[in-house]
């Protein structure tokens, strides 16, 4: 090893020291870890309204909700409600930023959900203008949906990716194209008792498959802290060759599947060129491997009403073409199939 290698090296593991410094004990274990090869966070915007169901692709699994709660909009932002209750009562470590530096006292949690409003009254006797500041809770109806911070990882020993969720942040509609977080919500590590449909603390849990349809937004600030791009593909690749891999066609019950001796990644393009010897076209169909421009991540997930907490885990990686117009602009968006990747 010559001396310039071993000073890249040692730069870089002083760089992912520091940035451990700065992470939570979860995400700084996985840094060090030798066998996660891909690791980054990534934010989306969920509305979790069943409401949208039939018109996307969200599967509500469980809505265990009592009678009182299962009406209009309430239903509609019912895990939204709890959640800002819940944040209300002081149920848990909350923050000013996404990345949990700046932690917020009860007073202050108190103080992002209320909602202020200027009033100009006349007065007739003196035929002025006055300012008042009207201060109410935030209605209920305001409230659109949730941001969530994630880490996605690949564990390169166990071949499988692993989604885990960092922070929440209840979404308020400020205007009719933007949407307002309040304050961020530490969730904690899961564990597997507290999460799954049989679980009678879970009252509520959906799946979701990152399609459009699911989210409020493509809202998506996406950050890689260990490995790249061209890491994330290898490991795709690498997970296809695993044994006993299943790949779905359709994730939405049609158990449909790739057969083993179907390469869905192996596409084909048409070429049609001019033979000068023949003064003919000659068409020829040539092999073409798709490489996915990203990826869609299926996730269930549960609220359990015991130690008031979300959790999600991954259920299948969808790699996803994108088909342009000739002008550049995005025609479709088309999911190749579903990896599995729970066990």
């Amino acid at each position: 090893m010559n001396i310039n290698h071993l000073i890249f090296k040692t730069f870089c593991l002083t760089i992912c020291l520091l940035a451990a410094t700065y992470l939570n004990g979860q995400t700084a274990e996985l840094i060090s870890n030798k066998h996660i090869t891909y690791l980054n966070t990534f934010t989306m915007d969920y509305s979790f309204d069943p409401l949208k169901d039939q018109y996307g692709d969200s599967q509500f699994r469980k809505l265990n909700l009592n009678s009182s709660q299962s009406d209009g909009f309430y239903l509609q932002n019912w895990l939204v409600l709890e959640i800002v209750e819940n944040a209300k009562a002081g149920v848990y470590d909350c923050f000013e930023d996404s990345d949990l530096k700046l932690s917020l006292s009860s007073d202050q949690i108190l103080e992002k959900f209320i909602k202020r409003d200027t009033v100009l009254p006349f007065d007739i006797s003196s035929y002025e203008e006055s300012i008042n500041i009207v201060e109410s809770q935030i209605p209920p109806s305001n409230y659109v949906g949730l941001r969530c911070k994630q880490l996605f990882y690949y564990n390169q020993k166990e071949k499988q990716y692993y989604t885990q969720l960092l922070a929440i942040a209840p979404l308020v509609k400020d205007t009719d194209t933007y949407t307002e977080e309040l304050i961020w919500i530490k969730m904690d590590t899961p564990k597997p008792e507290n999460m799954g449909l049989s679980s009678k603390d879970v009252l509520w849990s959906v799946m979701t498959s990152g399609r459009s349809t699911d989210l409020l937004s493509s809202y998506m600030p996406s950050k890689a802290l260990k490995g790249d791009e061209d890491v994330l593909l290898n490991s795709f690749f690498d997970k296809l060759k695993a044994p006993n891999v299943l790949l779905e066609k359709d994730f939405y019950g049609s158990n449909e599947f790739f057969q083993s001796d179907e390469d869905p990644m192996l596409g084909s393009d048409t070429i049609v060129a001019f033979d000068p010897e023949m003064y003919a076209e000659v068409i020829e169909v040539v092999p073409n491997e798709k490489v996915p421009d990203h990826f869609n991540l299926v996730q269930d997930w549960y609220y359990n009403s015991k130690d008031k907490q979300l959790y999600n885990k991954l259920k299948a990686i969808a790699p996803v073409k994108i088909l342009y117009y000739i002008d550049g602009r995005v025609l479709y968006k088309r999911s190749l199939f579903f990896l599995r990747t729970e066990e």
